[in-house]
């Protein structure tokens, strides 16, 4: 299976992609280095190697690489091979998988790595992107999590502090309304069954809490424009209907 790779704080995390679902974490991950001053220090001190890793050239610690290997039950002499055919060929030469009960890739990566890769999906369903939001959710992306969009969501801005929309569109309006979606909940509002149901499957069915929020403000300052006092007149909420042959909100 395809493998794929991200950075993070100084490490190098490794996953393989699944025929259904989000990839799996790979063994250990590697410290890599990504300054190019440190790279030539390292690779001049013969601390370094330079290897492809999932599409990607990466300079890696050359004794983290080795226990990285020793994790998927490699030789540290496989250094020297992988660096003659690549990562993704010695990988799949060797038939090595994810370890049973291996951790999502995604679960894996530090919070602002994860949070780009989701935000990208969030953007790809307002697209109603099928191909690309799988895409980024086999990459690591949150299934679970809600994101906001403004009046407009044509303009493709997501937020995930719904406060910070609020404010925004304050200073701008004085009435709105304003939204909240799970990812389920916002290709089920695009009708799109196909993504819906590999949404859910990835959350393994588990879909209670999805649902899409409706919060609409006014501002009820009565002419003091220098003291703005708004209210949320409304919020109300739908939930996500998943059937074998329809997705929709109710």
């Amino acid at each position: 299976m395809p493998i794929i790779s991200a950075t993070g704080k100084g490490r190098l995390y490794i996953g393989q992609l699944e025929d259904k679902g989000p990839a799996k974490c790979l063994g250990r991950t590697v410290r890599v280095y990504t300054d190019p001053l440190t790279k030539c220090i390292t690779k001049l001190f013969g601390c370094s190697v330079q290897v492809d890793i999932g599409g990607k050239s990466r300079c890696v610690n050359k004794n983290s690489l080795i226990k990285h290997l020793q994790s998927l039950e490699l030789a540290p002499e496989c250094v020297a091979k992988m660096q003659e055919v690549g990562y993704d060929a010695l990988i799949a030469q060797n038939e090595c998988s994810p370890l049973q009960g291996a951790q999502n890739f995604g679960d894996s990566l530090p919070e602002a790595k994860r949070c780009r890769i989701t935000r990208r999906m969030c953007k790809a369903l307002l697209a109603n992107d099928t191909e690309a939001v799988k895409r980024y959710i086999r990459k690591g992306a949150s299934c679970d999590g809600e994101f906001y969009v403004g009046p407009t969501s044509s303009s493709f801005d997501v937020y995930f502090d719904k406060s910070q929309l609020e404010r925004e569109l304050q200073a701008s309006y004085a009435c709105f309304s304003c939204y909240g979606y799970t990812p389920l909940a916002m290709a089920a509002q695009k009708g799109n069954l196909p993504l819906a149901q590999f949404i859910a499957d990835t959350k393994g069915g588990v879909t209670d809490s999805d649902k899409r929020q409706t919060f609409s403000w006014e501002n009820i300052s009565f002419g003091y424009p220098s003291a703005p006092y708004w209210r949320c007149r409304e919020r109300t909420e739908q939930k996500v209907k998943l059937t074998a042959s329809r997705v929709s909100l109710v």
